[in-house]
């Protein structure tokens, strides 16, 4: 994915995340919701399914006969890449890359558009939302509203050692516009009236998660390329 289409998609991610932590916001999903990620390449969509627990989001990755996965820790910045198959992995504090500043700020909040416009997908039904942001590139996003909160930053806001997740400032009305909850299943960039699907959810399971799921898992050891690394207990 270019830097462009990765910006695009972040803003998107920021304005959902901002939408779940109004006051009247719905529980966290409960799951797994998988989704195909286009390249714009035209090489083919890359399948990532996402979970998380409240605090920790997880993102497996199935791409070139490769599985890997992500956790990300939204207390502490840090962002874990674990790799099953070499039973190894790396983590990278996001804080510490920005001199422990914590995330990029996001600049003035987008302008926000309810189409009113519906679509079923994945089982579900979710609402057509374009957000313009300071940029002038609108994204549509496509969010339900019975699958709760894509990510509530109010719970992460302020914790000890934080990323700095709080709603941005400026950013409150984004969050006002949204009761219930709002759990993005398809973004789409806007460009001169024409339309490019840069995510799409393709299943959506209602299951309990085991914590393990988001921990490193015993014995894997940590890449170093300095020597090897003991391994993680």
């Amino acid at each position: 994915m270019t830097g462009s289409r990765r910006a695009v998609v972040a803003s998107a991610i920021l304005a959902a995340a901002a939408a779940a932590s109004g006051p009247l916001a719905a529980e966290s999903f409960q799951g797994v919701v998988h989704y195909a990620v286009h390249s714009g390449d035209r090489s083919g969509a890359t399948d990532v399914g996402y979970m998380t627990d409240g605090s920790t989001l997880r993102f497996d990755v199935a791409a070139q006969g490769m599985n890997v996965y992500a956790l990300l820790d939204l207390r502490s910045g840090i962002m874990t890449s674990v790799m099953p198959a070499q039973k190894m992995y790396m983590s990278m504090n996001l804080g510490a890359e920005r001199g422990g500043e914590g995330p990029a700020p996001s600049g003035p909040a987008p302008r926000i558009e309810r189409t009113g416009r519906t679509e079923t997908i994945a089982g579900h039904t979710c609402e057509h939302v374009v957000i313009t942001p300071a940029d002038g590139t609108p994204i549509d996003i496509c969010g339900a509203r019975d699958l709760g909160n894509f990510l509530s930053l109010d719970r992460v806001a302020g914790a000890p050692g934080g990323a700095g997740l709080a709603i941005p400032q400026g950013w409150e009305q984004v969050a006002a516009t949204f009761e219930g909850g709002f759990f993005p299943l398809k973004i789409e960039r806007i460009d001169g009236g024409k339309r490019e699907t840069l995510i799409e959810a393709t299943r959506v399971e209602r299951k309990q998660l085991d914590p393990a799921l988001f921990t490193v898992p015993p014995g894997f050891r940590e890449m170093d390329l300095g020597g090897a690394a003991p391994p993680r207990r």
